[in-house]
């Protein structure tokens, strides 16, 4: 008898152990960063940050203004606009992962030139296992992409939000993965 009554205080006490874990796993709440740019009046008066929130000298980086092109043509011209006006511009990515401050235009004047909309896929040459991309897209979403058309990658960075452009910028893909993404250089 006393058996019986051990065995079902176990089971008992398993049960509440798994429906404890499972209300823990369904509490569980993810989503992406917030925007790394934030602008005062529509795109001006901005800062920007970087994903931790914050820069190693705890300073705030500030631009006059913010893109978002949504088209190469666009990009090239916002580029084109601030070369002739002698604007110092820097890119920003929409989860801007760098620690030090490369993001920052240096100074109240600069433009900050966002990739976030520039995240399309251009081309997939599946007979030679390629494909074309803009530099906004993120790795979850060239990855994605690629098992549309059951393409694979077989070397990648183990987190999914980083940007195609940011990971080529820094130097995040290398050695052998580097092979696998110079098609994306055009």
């Amino acid at each position: 008898m006393e058996e019986l009554i051990l065995r079902k205080s176990i089971s008992l006490s398993t049960v509440i152990e798994k429906c404890i874990f499972f209300i823990l796993i369904c509490m569980v709440n993810c989503s992406p960063p917030e925007d790394p740019v934030k602008c005062t009046v529509n795109n001006s008066n901005c800062t920007i940050t970087n994903t931790y929130g914050a820069f190693p000298d705890r300073s705030i980086c500030r631009a006059a203004k913010v893109v978002y092109p949504t088209t190469e043509e666009e990009l090239i011209l916002a580029v084109a606009n601030a070369t002739m006006a002698k604007t110092k511009m820097k890119v920003a990515t929409r989860t801007s992962h760098s620690i030090p401050k490369l993001v920052c235009p240096e100074g109240n004047n600069g433009l900050l030139i966002s990739t976030k909309y520039l995240n399309r896929t251009l081309d997939v040459n599946v007979s030679s296992m390629t494909m074309t991309v803009e530099s906004g897209m993120t790795l979850r979403q060239l990855i994605n992409e690629a098992a549309k058309t059951k393409l694979a990658l077989p070397y990648a960075p183990y987190w999914w939000g980083l940007t195609i452009g940011g990971m080529m910028g820094t130097g995040t893909i290398r050695k052998g993965s580097v092979v696998y993404f110079n098609f994306l250089i055009k």
